[in-house]
C-alpha cells in the first residue's frame, strides 16, 4: 500500500477534509447525469418530490423508453446510495 496524499476525488465523489469533518458531495456528478439525460436546463427545487402530489391516470401515462428510464434510475440509485439519502422516496 502506498500513501498518495489526503484524499480528494473517489468513484466520482469529492471529498472535502476539515479539521473534524469530512464532507463529500457528487455534484459534479450530477451535473454529468443531468447533462446525459439532456436536463441541464431543468429547474432546481429545494425538495426532490411534492408529497402533495396528484396521481397520474394510467390513461395519461404514455409510453416510455425502458432502457432510458433504467439508465436514469440507475443513475440516481448510485447518487442515492453514496450521499442523496433524500433521494430515496422518489426513486423507489
Amino acid at each position: 500500500m502506498k500513501d498518495v496524499g489526503q484524499l480528494s476525488w473517489f468513484l466520482g465523489i469529492q471529498f472535502v477534509c476539515k479539521p473534524g469533518i469530512i464532507e463529500m458531495n457528487q455534484s459534479k456528478y450530477v451535473e454529468k447525469i443531468l447533462s446525459k439525460f439532456n436536463m441541464s436546463e431543468c429547474k432546481p427545487r429545494v425538495t426532490p418530490c411534492d408529497f402533495n402530489w396528484n396521481k397520474v391516470k394510467s390513461d395519461d401515462v404514455q409510453s416510455a423508453d425502458g432502457k432510458l428510464y433504467r439508465a436514469i434510475v440507475g443513475s440516481l440509485i448510485y447518487a442515492m446510495s453514496a450521499t442523496r439519502p433524500d433521494l430515496c422516496f422518489v426513486v423507489t
